[in-house]
Order: C-alpha cells, then sequence, then structure tokens
C-alpha cells in the first residue's frame, strides 16, 4: 500500500485524529494551476486505487497516484516525491 493512503487510512480510522483536519492537495486538470484542495469532510470514500471527494456537482473518483500533499492542521505530513 502506498505511504500516502496508509497516511490517509490512519487520519481517518486510528483514534486521536479528526479526519475533518486533513487537506489533500491532488492534481485536477482544468482547475486553476491544474491543482485542487480538500478537506477530509469530503472524502467520502477511501477504497484500494482511489478516493472519493464530494464536489457540489457530484461525486469525483481521484486516483491516489494524483495526490500531491497531504496536511494535517495546516502542517505538510507527505508531499509526493519530486515535488
Amino acid at each position: 500500500m502506498r505511504q500516502s493512503v496508509e497516511l490517509l487510512h490512519r487520519f481517518r480510522w486510528a483514534p486521536g485524529y479528526d479526519f475533518n483536519r486533513v487537506g489533500i492537495l491532488y492534481t485536477n486538470r482544468g482547475a486553476p494551476k491544474d491543482q485542487t484542495c480538500v478537506t477530509g469532510d469530503c472524502i467520502t470514500r477511501l477504497a484500494n486505487t482511489y478516493m472519493e471527494v464530494e464536489a457540489g456537482q457530484g461525486t469525483t473518483v481521484v486516483p491516489y497516484h494524483r495526490v500531491l500533499e497531504i496536511q494535517y492542521d495546516g502542517r505538510v505530513e507527505w508531499r509526493k516525491p519530486g515535488l
């Protein structure tokens, strides 16, 4: 399992963490700077190879390889290598 996915699962399920305090920056072609940042309360599912993000226009599937950065309370906890 990818380190980023393990981290998301820890923030979602481990005691002591509040998933709503998570920020996830991911590649989103067509968005400003081709990036979108969402908070944990927008994530409806963490599947094996993707997460589902609830947006104003419905649910979007985001493959984990598009995740660029994961924050907790505004502090970067993980960043894609090479960024």
